[in-house]
């Protein structure tokens, strides 16, 4: 009996001991990063799978154009170190703003000043020079590796993991550009097509389309401007109006109206980037 009472003493004793060690081993804490865009967190989690806490700037939705970032996405922002910018004109206003105050943020741009020039040379936007270059399945390609070095510089102990993820990727890539080219099998070269705001002028651009702006300068169009526009899609065989949530399509249901076609939402901004390529070639695709 007091062997059995020595026993359960010791057993007893040695509880916590037990308990300490089979504690699970507690996770990293995710790294910090921040992107201007939801397709952007797509690009990012694909290369930092399961390593990193990725926050988006402009929510689902949202207007790059129009937005502001609130006050609690800054605080957040404050406690990260690597922001990938996308290089629009909306981080203008206050990307600079935030760079002189966070000084422990490093931002990144997804394509490098000389490419992002280049590629923008033959695309005019609403308010200059095409931003939409996350629109381009080759041009992903590159802002892939972008991220890839990034992360790897950062985080150089999962440096090996970032690239194998990128690797990954862009073959997901190649495939998706595959898929898309299947979609258009059937549209004929620099076939037109009709958009609200002009943001497919690098898909237009990988695939051989031509993309026709509903858009003036950033504006509705006038009365005569819609009239060309309305002209311009009949020659064009327009049988499709493409729209995406972030704007009113109030002027496109009017043409929408005069022309007899139908209006399709793609959006450009969607989280969803391969999903939202291949919807809009299928359209296309259709249109033929």
């Amino acid at each position: 009996m007091r062997f059995l009472f020595t026993t359960t003493l010791l057993l007893f004793s040695l509880c916590p001991l037990f308990f300490h060690c089979s504690e699970p081993v507690k996770k990293p804490t995710a790294l910090q990063v921040f992107v201007s865009i939801p397709p952007q967190k797509y690009f990012v989690e694909k290369i930092g799978k399961g390593l990193l806490d990725v926050n988006v700037l402009i929510p689902a939705g949202s207007s790059p154009h129009s937005y502001e970032p609130k006050p609690a996405q800054l605080a957040r922002l404050s406690q990260s170190k690597l922001f990938f910018a996308i290089g629009g004109d909306f981080e203008k206003a206050w990307l600079p703003r935030v760079s002189k105050d966070l000084h422990q943020l490093k931002i990144v741009y997804a394509i490098n000043e000389t490419e992002n020039d280049h590629s923008s040379d033959h695309h005019e936007h609403s308010h200059g020079l095409d931003p939409h270059i996350w629109l381009s399945p080759e041009l992903v390609l590159k802002q892939a590796d972008t991220i890839a070095a990034e992360l790897a510089l950062l985080d150089s102990v999962n440096k090996e993991v970032y690239l194998k993820n990128c690797e990954a990727f862009k073959a997901e890539i190649r495939e998706l550009q595959q898929k898309i080219r299947s979609l258009l099998r059937n549209c004929r070269p620099g076939q037109p097509f009709m958009v609200f705001h002009p943001s497919w002028g690098y898909f237009a651009e990988e695939f051989g389309l031509t993309q026709i702006s509903v858009e003036v300068e950033g504006k509705e169009p006038g009365m005569r401007e819609m009239e060309s526009i309305i002209r311009k899609a009949r020659e064009s065989r327009i049988r499709t109006i493409f729209v995406q949530p972030q704007f009113s399509r109030r002027t496109a249901e009017v043409i929408a109206g005069q022309l007899k076609t139908e209006i399709v939402i793609a959006d450009p901004l969607a989280e969803d980037w391969p999903g939202s390529l291949l919807s809009l070639a299928e359209s296309l695709g259709k249109n033929e």
